[in-house]
């Protein structure tokens, strides 16, 4: 009876113990994603600032004739980047140049209004996100984030864990612009 009572004793212990030890390494996880994400947005933000001192002249003239279409039937919507003048397609290259040694996977660009004006996708053009409390932050100049809880699948099959943020388009200290939606794919550093 006496022995019976210490098995129960040492097996609830170990119970206890292997509960505990797994709510410690759930935290611990949480709390290196939590790093992760905010690593994340840090690049993100120096490259997005790099991009808008880079490209200004560029982004600034996509921004300026998407609010001058405004009024007017958006009849770029759902074409390709072939549709884009010889500047804008000049950006869209040095663009994708600038981001193949990065995380960064995909951007949008929206101008004020919340139409997205551009992407490295080009179905997403005319996308309304005026609504989207993310783009109305980064507006706001603050930075919206998602987090990493976002999961895509590739073509290949894939699951992707991405980090999706929003950001503000300013050049030095003028009125924001418009904002730019980056999507940073994360799933090497959450699996290494």
């Amino acid at each position: 009876d006496k022995m019976i009572k210490q098995l129960r004793y040492l097996w609830l212990t170990g119970l206890l113990m292997l509960l505990g030890t797994a709510v410690l390494i759930l935290i611990g996880y949480r709390i290196s994603l939590k790093d992760l994400q905010v690593q994340e947005e840090q690049k993100t933000l120096v490259i997005s600032r790099a991009l808008i001192h880079a490209y200004w002249a560029d982004l600034e003239a996509l921004l300026h004739e998407s609010h001058e279409a405004q009024g007017h039937e958006h009849e770029a919507q759902g074409h390709g980047h072939e549709t884009l003048d010889t500047e804008s397609s000049r950006f869209h290259t040095a663009l994708l140049e600038q981001l193949e040694d990065t995380t960064i996977r995909k951007v949008k660009m929206f101008n004020r209004q919340g139409m997205a004006v551009y992407s490295t996708e080009a179905s997403d053009i005319g996308e309304d996100e005026s609504q989207n409390l993310l783009f109305q932050a980064a507006l706001e100049n603050e930075i919206g984030e998602i987090g990493s809880a976002l999961i895509t699948q590739t073509l290949e099959g894939q699951s992707r864990r991405l980090v999706e943020l929003y950001l503000p388009i300013q050049h030095h200290e003028d009125e924001i612009a418009g904002v730019f939606e980056m999507y940073s794919d994360v799933s090497a550093q959450i699996t290494a």
